[in-house]
């Protein structure tokens, strides 16, 4: 049978919304296996994510299926690496690794700032005031019987929320250029 190319815009599109898919599934995936179940199965902790391969060895046998059922060329190499490294990546943010750590790292220095340990004279003037939120709102954070969703806490992590996406965006960004 011989095989017939597909135009490249659709062939980009059906790329792209492979890659969506496995992005949006490992990161629920990621989401209930590190955070909703007991025990914890911290599938980011490893080095490599083998959610990610799961997802890898899926797209591989769905694209020899597809191979083998149509007259139609399936993903490239490069194409099935790319939706590998959109697969990683997901797993690098969402996972337990980053995120976990990130929203209690940028609110330490101000929360446990004592005039013992001389934080504020230290670290306060190095810290740009858009990467930490309102010392304010930390109580609620700390103290917990509170929620997100007032006014006050959504405002005084609004800014920090968007910094710090924009900062990791730039980074995917680096890292596929």
């Amino acid at each position: 049978m011989k095989r017939r190319e597909i135009s490249s815009s659709f062939r980009l599109f059906w790329v792209y919304s492979i890659g969506f898919f496995l992005i949006v599934s490992n990161a629920y995936w990621l989401t209930v296996t590190s955070e909703l179940m007991e025990p914890q199965n911290l599938l980011t902790f490893v080095s490599l994510f083998f959610s990610a391969l799961f997802s890898l060895f899926f797209v591989i046998v769905l694209d020899r299926l597809w191979k083998a059922i149509t007259p139609f060329n399936g993903l490239s190499p490069q194409e099935t690496l790319g939706l590998y490294i959109m697969t990683v990546m997901t797993g690098t943010v969402g996972g337990h690794t980053l995120m976990t750590f990130l929203i209690g790292t940028i609110s330490h220095p101000y929360w446990f700032a004592t005039p013992e340990n001389e934080w504020a004279n230290l670290f306060w003037a190095y810290i740009p005031k858009g990467f930490t939120p309102d010392p304010q709102v930390l109580k609620g954070y700390f103290y917990g019987r509170s929620t997100l969703y007032t006014w006050e806490h959504l405002r005084g992590w609004l800014v920090p929320v968007l910094f710090w996406t924009f900062f990791i965006a730039l980074i995917w960004w680096l890292f596929s250029v």
